[in-house]
């Protein structure tokens, strides 16, 4: 068996499933745990597992990011990773993280994700979700799979008789989700 193939810490090999919602469906009860226990909702990490890594453990992107939740390195090791690969502490610091966050931007959710993606310095500089188009598609994508009906960030609000539209730059809508990996020689997915 591959390290930290295991959804969770297990004895038996995990394999990639090529179908989406299989892998969704392998990851679930580890998901479904780590988010009661970490006081945040499955449907949340699930959002963030399916945009970071398309489910894929041994995702890897091209900044670095690793895992299914794709922890950056310096974040994994400030939450006590030792394996990025093994899904259970991948999830669990990626929760606990997104936690942080929450409480960081007084619960907002929307620059919660922002602070995952970007980091937190630039949701502060711009008291705000930042103007960088992967930062708003991120968000707007997370927003977008928890509430449908959600509107795209930088979408004014429908106007009422009594007040006029509000000015607003218009934002992309968020890329539909694709797979944005392919599997490497040893089993690890480089994300583009």
């Amino acid at each position: 068996a591959l390290p930290g193939l295991l959804p969770s810490g297990g004895d038996t090999p995990f394999m990639l499933d090529p179908s989406l919602e299989r892998r969704k469906a392998q990851f679930a009860p580890l998901i479904a745990r780590i988010a009661e226990e970490e006081g945040l909702e499955p449907a949340l990490l699930h959002a963030m597992a399916e945009q970071e890594s398309q489910y894929n453990p041994r995702a890897v992107s091209k900044k670095g990011a690793q895992g299914l939740l794709q922890l950056m390195p310096d974040t994994a090791t400030e939450f006590g990773v030792i394996d990025p690969f093994n899904a259970e502490q991948n999830v669990r610091a990626g929760a606990r993280y997104m936690r942080r966050l929450q409480q960081a931007n007084g619960g907002d959710l929307r620059l919660a994700l922002a602070a995952y993606n970007a980091g937190q310095a630039p949701v502060t500089q711009y008291k705000g979700i930042p103007p960088f188009p992967e930062t708003q598609q991120y968000v707007n994508a997370i927003i977008g799979r928890l509430t449908p009906e959600a509107p795209v960030l930088g979408t004014p609000p429908a106007a009422s008789p009594a007040m006029p539209p509000a000015a607003s730059p218009a934002m992309p809508p968020a890329a539909p989700p694709q797979p944005p990996w392919w599997l490497a020689p040893e089993g690890v997915a480089y994300l583009e």
